[in-house]
């Protein structure tokens, strides 16, 4: 239960965070097989020169495999790092959502306050500077 709270504290502006991280795969996966591909244009009729063409079957097997184990956690891994980034984004943005939207409905406003490390903290000094001078005059 406790994951499950976290990973909604993560999601703030679900659709937002997914889209990101969603186009942020696309690329990591088109470098990826874009170097795959290009790697294996130029090293692999080296290899077809040097090694047995009885053992090429074999290390075309083991070399699969062995990307298939590093690529997974990798992929696993950057599909993470992305939501926490966009988290840092979305955190914010929804805070200054929300008092944007309690500032049109007339009521009391307080500070914006991001947490250590969210992006967006030069807006919200604006904003509060806004604020600020809103509600000294």
């Amino acid at each position: 239960m406790e994951s499950q709270r976290k990973l909604k504290n993560f999601l703030i502006n679900k659709k937002m965070q997914l889209k990101i991280t969603i186009k942020y795969i696309f690329l990591f996966l088109f470098y990826s097989i874009f170097l795959g591909i290009i790697f294996f244009v130029i090293i692999w009729p080296e290899i077809l020169n040097y090694v047995p063409h009885s053992l090429i079957n074999d290390i075309s097997h083991n070399l699969i495999l062995t990307l298939l184990i590093f690529a997974l956690p990798l992929f696993f891994t950057a599909i993470i790092f992305c939501i926490i980034l966009t988290h840092k984004i979305a955190g914010p943005l929804h805070q200054i959502e929300n008092k944007l939207d309690k500032l049109i409905k007339g009521e009391e406003v307080d500070l914006i306050r991001l947490r250590k490390g969210d992006e967006l903290t030069e807006l919200a000094n604006k904003l509060n500077k806004l604020l600020f001078n809103k509600e000294s005059k």
